[in-house]
């Protein structure tokens, strides 16, 4: 037994040895690593055997009998060993051999797949892509999007394409998001235009689907980088990247390369079929693959080269991948070639980012740049932030454009400055600030004009209508813009549009065609930015203003143009009247009445402008009246009138084109403000009816007034012209303001504030809440945002400040107490730019206050007696000038320092700056006189001697002329010299408490505690020739000559004027033969007689107003009434004798008396009877005529003394036979 242990141990130990002399064999520098490190390892293994052998051969003999049993378990365990070890290493040989087959496999696989051109540029977080500002979306953006993109992506739903489609610069955020889970839908559109942010949303999605291993591949193309613009490439790199993705894809896709190593150089459906189809199917039966474990994403389809390649692309992804387990998102602009293919029929899926809902957009945006601006020290206000958000409107491009910009040189390039620079707008650009979004146009504008394709007239028309739509003040639609540039061809303006839809939006059913962000204009109007594709502002706005004209000149019918049939019932009561309007009325017409003079005003002067100017103006201006009134734009009527005023006084020479544009001006202001405008056929039957017919507008337009009135007589001609409408409300008028923008007029109506339009005199907000005194001072805000009020008693101390949001009347200051003063408060005023409040009192101070937290800025003490009574701001904010007893003083109202006075004048509780800050005016109320000082030095400049008690002072805002608020009227002066220019304009029943011009200087408003507000036009009027104006409170008596050709007019002062009835013209007077008051008159075709209150009757001549004779009837004898007979012989006088009346008839040449005096009962004074006595012996003829049944006020005889007519307080008119006392036919009651 020991002699074959032996053997055996000497045979192993031999075969260990011989092997590991073969194994030194492969220990040599040669040898690969991995070899020769397996090599080492058996080597080591065999040595540690032989060395266990070793030590049971060199035993002695005894040793190995005692311990025989153990060397054979020895033995056999190192047998067993190396054989366990011979057998792994076997193993491990035929692995390694089997590995090696497979790599060489994929070797071969690899380099069938590395023959595609993967163009990794194009990969969407590839380095190239940092170069392409390629980047996720900052957190909390687009969150929504994002959520319902990678839940179509996660779907069990083959949805294939996903179009995020938007035009350039938009970045819109609300989900126009559509999925109706068909099985078929595998391609989703992500639309949007130019810089919508289609990328960043492409990139986060990719992220996040990498994140869940189910991104196949991304292809982000760009035409900055060649293969990632070649639409040839994008099926080689997405079967490239999903053979990297999925080892069965990998191999069948090789399988396929070995058979048609140039499948990637075929035309892209045998493209798909062969690098994506072919493989994936194949790939099915050995590894299967659900719906929703591969997703491919797509950006920038449109930023590919070959535009019908494009197309090819789209047709291959939406045919060839419906019953593939794979998903697309594709991401483009509504490029043309795209759009077709995208239909609603062929996409189930889209997401459409500049149709996104602009709240949540404008969020996204704000949160974006808040985050990128973070670094920025200082940190811009809150007002800045929201001004930038705002530029961006719905661009993501724009916002992260300024954002690179302030950022440059990471915010060590003066980030504020820069900051400014970009809230300032196109005033301010520099270079490089808009570089990449002019590149984002230039681009879409080269896919489009620079198309070679078209024809010369398709590129003019692609222009026109590219700059109309620039151009335009409000959006036209596809229809609107064809009627309006007279292209007659709706097809036509379509196919021109369809080029540009990645900067113009055109909105679904309506065809509204709009530019997609205000950057657009800007960039079109800017030569240097748009080069060839400029768009000549002035010119292209004269060519549009020539356009509207012509529109509405083609307008029919020409009159009466929706065929109202009643002039009884207002607009809004015509049935269907909303339908007659819309179906008669394009929005093109519409558009070309809106907008007309805002195109003269910006378009070229023109020789041919002014010709369609006067001929719109002579032609059609009621016409374009009726379109306005009908639409509910007559305000906008009467800015655009404003307009054409403006422009037609910068002809030169042409007075009789600015004396038409000033009448239509009141002709259409007058019509818009007052209630006569809710009936469209108001405009001829009683505004054209009763305008005055010396004026251009009724020689032009005459013959289209009729109706039931026609209206004749110089009256029409010697109204108040400047008179434009009356506001009736209901209580006392304090005070009273003009928006900036002189759109609304706030009122304080004792305790209450409404604001009104003023136009219309209509309500629109309010009454405003908040407070409970009375409204001593408002004033709206230089953004007509805010209404301030200030509050007080005059027995209190303090005051209240408030200001409400002109939107929706709420409140957004105060209110406010203002505690400080020790007497009553007299007065209190708003600084222009309503940052501070001033109160005056009778503790002779001032006091300024914050008019956002009522802290005390300053206090200003006088030097005067008696408290301070008004005070003023400057225009400016700077200066305060308060007015006391006797003395006015001006201060610094930032430091308080006095810089001008106490002066010692007459009570000032009156007192205005001029708009330049440079004068004052001040007057003592109910006096006639306004002085007017130098702001700086306080001289007196000059005196305005009115001649009229005043309430109220105020400039216009061009500091030429000053307004004054007297009794029942206002009057407008000339600043420099006091020369009255309007005026006595008299409309209120009252005192003139509030007065003030509209910022604009075209209306004057006046307002009176009897609840009326009064809008008046300031301009300059042409009355009839030789006109004079007097004061209505004057004039006591008129009468007319029988004849009808003059009459007369006795005045409260004693004179008389006698006037040519047809022309209005003095012709004799003024006559004052005494210096009492006239109480009565009577005209005679060639001889005026008049009674006075003394007893004095005048007779004179009515040509020359010579008196011809005068005499006293007798002391005491108070003349009432007098009259001539209608031969002129006698005159007769009705008087009153100890409360007695009688009747006395005189001589007409020699005063001496001829009969009576012809008494009446006393009882009968007054009553409803009616007496006629016979001249010649002074009997009663009919005893008293009996038919009224109320005081009679009036007797008349026809001019051929047949008849007799008598007029009562009874609302009757009874008309009696002259020789028999019974009634006439004719009987007229007034209700």
């Amino acid at each position: 037994m020991e002699g074959a242990i032996k053997t055996e141990y000497e045979a192993l130990q031999r075969r260990l040895q011989a092997l590991l002399k073969v194994l030194e064999v492969h220990t040599e520098p040669s040898t690969s690593p991995m070899v020769a490190s397996k090599v080492q390892g058996i080597r080591e293994f065999i040595q540690s055997e032989l060395n266990t052998l070793a030590k049971s051969s060199n035993k002695n003999q005894h040793g190995r009998l005692l311990t025989a049993q153990v060397d054979e378990e020895r033995f056999v365990g190192c047998c067993r060993r190396i054989q366990e070890y011979m057998d792994r290493l076997s193993l491990d040989t035929s692995l390694s051999t089997w590995r090696l087959e497979d790599q060489n496999a994929k070797d071969r696989m690899s380099s069938w797949v590395r023959l595609l051109p993967s163009s990794p540029s194009a990969w969407y977080n590839s380095s190239a892509g940092r170069d392409l500002n390629r980047r996720e979306c900052t957190s909390g953006t687009r969150v929504d999007v994002l959520a319902n993109l990678l839940a179509w992506a996660n779907g069990s739903s083959k949805d294939t394409v996903y179009w995020l489609n938007g035009m350039a610069g938009t970045g819109k955020t609300t989900i126009a998001y559509s999925a109706n889970g068909s099985s078929k839908d595998t391609v989703y559109w992500l639309n949007g235009m130019a810089g919508t942010g289609k990328t960043t949303i492409a990139y986060s999605v990719c992220t996040e689907l990498a994140d869940r291993h189910k991104l196949g591949a991304s292809f982000f193309c760009s035409r900055l980088r060649e293969e990632c613009g070649d639409v040839n490439r994008i099926i080689p790199s997405i079967a490239y990247q999903l053979a990297q993705f999925s080892a069965s894809f990998q191999l069948a896709l090789s399988a396929v390369m070995e058979k048609d190593q140039d499948a990637h150089h075929k035309v892209l459906n045998e493209q798909f079929e062969t690098l994506i189809r072919k493989p994936l199917l194949a790939a099915l039966a050995t590894q299967p693959l659900t719906s929703h474990q591969m997703v491919v994403v797509i950006d920038a389809l449109d930023e590919c080269k070959n535009k019908e390649s494009t197309r090819d692309i789209l047709d291959v992804l939406l045919v060839k991948s419906a019953d593939l387990p794979i998903k697309f998102v594709v991401s483009s602009r509504p490029e043309p070639q795209i759009r077709d293919q995208m239909k609603d029929d062929r996409i189930k899926s889209k997401l459409v980012l500049h149709e996104l809902h602009t709240g949540n957009v404008h969020a996204d945006i704000e949160t974006y740049i808040r985050e990128e601006l973070k670094p920025m020290e200082p940190s811009p206000t809150e007002l800045q932030f929201q001004a930038l958000v705002k530029k961006a409107g719905i661009l993501f491009i724009y916002a992260a454009t300024a954002v690179r910009y302030v950022g440059f040189d990471n915010f060590q390039s003066d980030p504020e400055d820069r900051l400014r620079i970009i809230l300032a707008g196109s005033e301010s650009q520099e270079d490089g600030e808009n570089e990449e979004i002019d590149d984002l146009y230039i681009t879409v504008l080269d896919a489009a004009l620079g198309n070679l394709r078209l024809r010369k007239v398709e590129r003019d028309t692609m222009r026109q209508v590219l700059h109309t739509v620039v151009c335009a003040r409000d959006p036209l639609t596809v229809s609107g813009l064809s009627e309006l540039l007279q292209i007659h061809n709706t097809g036509r303006v379509r196919a021109v549009l369809r080029p540009l839809w990645s900067v113009l939006h055109v909105v679904g059913g309506s065809e509204l065609v709009t530019t997609l962000h205000a950057s657009f204009p800007d960039f079109m109007f800017n030569r240097a930015r748009s080069r060839a594709y400029h768009c000549e502002s002035d010119t292209h706005n004269r060519i549009l203003a020539e356009h509207c004209l012509e529109r509405i000149k083609r307008a029919l019918p020409p009159f009466n143009i929706c065929g109202l049939e009643s002039s009884y019932l207002p607009d809004d009561k015509v049935p269907n009247i909303r339908k007659r309007v819309a179906d008669t009325i394009s929005s093109d017409l519409l558009y070309a009445c809106r907008y007309w003079s805002d195109h003269v005003e910006t378009g070229q002067c023109a020789s041919t402008q002014a010709i369609r100017v006067r001929e719109f103006l002579s032609t059609r201006l009621l016409l374009w009246m009726e379109v306005l009134n009908l639409t509910k734009h007559m305000r906008t009527g009467v800015m655009c009138m404003k307009r054409v005023v403006g422009w037609c006084s910068l002809l030169n020479g042409d007075e009789e084109l600015v004396e038409l544009s000033n009448d239509a001006l009141r002709f259409v202001d007058t019509f818009t403000s007052n209630p006569v405008s809710q009936a469209t056929t108001h405009i001829y039957l009683s505004m054209l009816t009763f305008w005055p017919i010396s004026g251009p507008i009724a020689k032009h337009y005459s013959q289209f007034a009729h109706g039931p009135i026609q209206a004749e007589g110089t009256a029409l001609d010697q109204r108040q012209p400047a008179y434009l409408a009356t506001w009736k409300f209901t209580g006392a008028i304090d005070s009273m303001a003009v928006s900036k923008d002189g759109r609304l007029i706030a009122l304080g109506i004792e305790r209450d504030v409404l604001v009104a339009d003023s136009s219309s005199g209509q309500v629109v907000l309010g009454p405003l809440d908040g407070h409970s005194d009375s409204i001593s001072t408002l004033m709206f805000s230089p953004d007509h945002t805010r209404i301030f009020a200030g509050l007080f008693d005059r027995d209190d101390e303090t005051a209240t400040i408030i200001a409400w949001d002109t939107r929706t009347g709420h409140t957004v200051i105060g209110p406010l107490q203002l505690d400080g003063h020790t007497n009553s408060i007299t007065c209190l005023t708003l600084s222009p730019d309503c940052t501070c409040i001033a109160t005056g009192c009778y503790d002779l101070t001032v006091r300024v206050w914050d008019a956002e937290n009522g802290k005390v800025l300053c206090c200003l003490k006088t030097d005067g007696t008696g408290g301070v009574l008004d005070f003023a701001f400057s225009p400016n904010s700077k200066f305060i000038a308060a007015g006391m007893d006797e003395a006015l003083q001006v201060w610094n109202s930032q430091t308080g320092e006095t810089t001008l006075g106490p002066l010692r004048t007459e009570k000032v509780d009156m007192i205005a700056f001029s708009p330049d800050s440079s004068r004052i005016i001040h007057a003592q109320r109910y006096n006639n006189t306004v002085h007017m000082r130098d702001a700086q030095n306080g001289q007196l400049i000059h005196e305005l001697n009115l001649g009229n008690q005043i309430n109220g002072i105020g400039y216009s805002p061009d500091g030429r002329h000053i307004v004054t608020g007297h009794y029942q009227s206002i009057q407008v002066w000339v600043a420099q010299n006091g020369e009255m220019t309007l005026g006595p304009l008299v409309g209120h029943t009252n005192w003139v408490c509030a007065i003030t011009f509209s910022p604009d200087g075209s209306r004057i408003m006046s307002a009176c505690n009897d609840g009326l507000v009064c809008t008046w036009d300031p301009q300059q009027h042409n009355l009839a020739p030789n006109s004079v104006i007097m004061r209505i409170s004057d004039i006591l008596l008129t009468g007319f000559s029988p004849d009808g050709q003059h009459f007369v007019s006795g005045s409260e002062s004693g004179s008389l004027h006698i006037w040519d009835s047809h022309t209005g013209a003095m012709t004799a007077g003024p006559i004052t033969p005494h210096t009492t008051e006239i109480i009565g008159i009577n005209l005679l075709n060639d001889r005026v007689v008049s009674g006075f209150e003394d007893g004095m009757i005048t007779v004179y001549n009515a040509m020359s107003g010579e008196v011809l004779h005068s005499f006293t009837v007798a002391p005491g004898y108070d003349i009432r009434h007098i009259a001539f007979s209608s031969n002129g012989d006698l005159i007769a006088t009705v008087s009153y004798i100890d409360s007695s009346p009688e009747i006395n008839l005189w001589d007409a040449q020699t005063g001496t008396k001829v009969l009576g005096p012809l008494t009446v009962v006393k009882s009968n004074i007054s009553t409803s009877q009616i007496v006629v006595w016979d001249v010649s012996d002074g009997r009663n003829l009919f005893g008293s005529l009996d038919g009224h049944t109320s005081y009679v006020y009036s007797v008349s005889h026809s001019p051929n003394n047949a008849l007799i007519a008598s007029g009562s307080d009874d609302k009757t008119i009874i008309v009696w036979d002259a020789y028999t006392g019974s009634k006439h036919s004719y009987h007229i009651r007034f209700t």
